[in-house]
């Protein structure tokens, strides 16, 4: 039998940690006397302390010990735990490399290019015009399928960029991907409407479309400012952006970005 001071020196573990290990009844003492509450530990002790080193040696936090403690039967089971570990420390490295690619996309982004642009707004006059469209919710980049059936529905009929009417008030983000086109057309996979003849204030956005919510904001503060009553629908044109197979060059992409207004106020400004 070792005392507890002898059983730390033989296993190199602190007093505090077997204390600790007593404690949450991971190794206890074999006995403890009544009269001193002094701890004392036998040889299958030891061999389990040196289990419970090798455990926290690979990084096995202690509830994942209690664990392994709690439900092997014999050490030749082992190996199915240290398997599982390896697992989930690879996803977790997966998760960090992930991370680190998206951190290292926004430090090229902020380098890049300053991070609020500035701009300068015109007031245009839209005209009436036929288009396609499919409805969508999600981010910009992820429209590509929507876009792909726009363009084969049109096929030789498109007649200008793709464009989205983007409701300024809309809680849930949804929209329409248009697609101007020269004529009516049938087909099951999209849908067929026609854009006013309207008036806006509109901006260029320059840049990656992650930071064009600064487009937004411009035009929203103006017509706050200045007293514009809106239509409270934007309408975004992709100019100049991705493929539909390469992204290019974020940061020359063109986007116009128009927030309607009535007729009930002219121009000002």
């Amino acid at each position: 039998m070792y005392k507890i001071n002898e059983f730390a020196k033989i296993t190199g573990l602190p007093t505090s940690t077997l204390r600790y290990y007593d404690k949450e009844n991971i190794l206890k003492p074999t006995l403890r006397q009544e009269n001193n509450s002094y701890r004392y530990y036998s040889k299958e002790e030891y061999e389990k302390a040196n289990f419970l080193s090798l455990l926290r040696k690979h990084h096995f936090s202690i509830s994942e010990i209690k664990d392994i403690l709690m439900t092997i039967s014999d050490f030749d089971e082992l190996s199915y735990y240290l398997i599982e570990k390896r697992h989930q420390l690879k996803l977790e490295i997966d998760q960090i490399e992930e991370q680190i690619q998206s951190l290292d996309t926004f430090i090229s982004e902020v380098q890049s290019q300053p991070l609020q642009q500035q701009y300068t707004h015109t007031f245009v006059e839209i005209a009436q015009q036929p288009y396609l469209y499919k409805e969508f919710s999600g981010e910009y980049h992820e429209m590509g399928r929507e876009v792909d059936v726009l363009y084969s529905a049109a096929k030789a009929d498109a007649n200008g960029p793709l464009f989205l009417l983007d409701e300024a008030m809309d809680e849930e983000c949804a929209y329409q991907i248009g697609l101007p086109v020269k004529r009516e057309i049938n087909d099951p996979n999209v849908q067929m409407s026609t854009l006013p003849k309207q008036k806006g204030i509109q901006v260029q956005h320059i840049g990656a479309y992650t930071n064009i919510g600064d487009a937004y904001k411009y035009l929203i503060d103006y017509v706050n400012t200045h007293q514009l009553q809106t239509e409270e629908q934007f309408i975004i044109r992709f100019i100049k952006g991705q493929g539909k197979i390469f992204k290019g060059n974020t940061n020359k992409y063109l986007t116009e970005v128009i927030l309607l207004l009535t007729d009930e106020k002219g121009h000002e400004g």
